[in-house]
């Protein structure tokens, strides 16, 4: 993928998350297959410190409508992204959310996540 490019089928999300007023994304992939080796969707976003609890609700609605069977929604902050939390805007942290499902490359329901994620994102936006 270009840089600047994202993803067809997580560019919703990645807008969605973006008309927030806590969250700006920073780099985002919606999973692919290479030799055999599925690379996971995840998003990588600053956060506002005060939209944490927002954030973690909107994920929460996500997982409790997900009713396809095996889903996980990490947020992490490892210290990896120790560049990206330097260059992070006062007040925010570099976070990511990984999204983890039993069948990876079942593209139906990476789609579901992904709609039920634009979904509450756009919903939040609203308020």
């Amino acid at each position: 993928m270009e840089a600047g490019k994202i993803d067809h089928n997580i560019g919703p999300v990645v807008e969605a998350m973006n008309r927030t007023a806590y969250l700006e994304t920073i780099s985002s992939c919606e999973g692919h297959i290479k030799h055999e080796i599925y690379d996971i969707p995840y998003i990588k976003f600053f956060c506002k410190a005060s939209g944490i609890n927002a954030l973690s609700d909107i994920l929460n609605k996500v997982y409790r409508k997900f009713d396809k069977g095996y889903l996980m929604l990490h947020i992490i902050f490892d210290e990896e992204f120790d560049v990206c939390q330097r260059d992070a805007p006062e007040g925010y942290l570099c976070l990511q959310i990984n999204v983890c499902l039993y069948k990876p490359e079942n593209m139906e329901d990476k789609l579901t996540v992904f709609r039920l994620m634009e979904k509450e994102f756009r919903q939040a936006s609203r308020q």
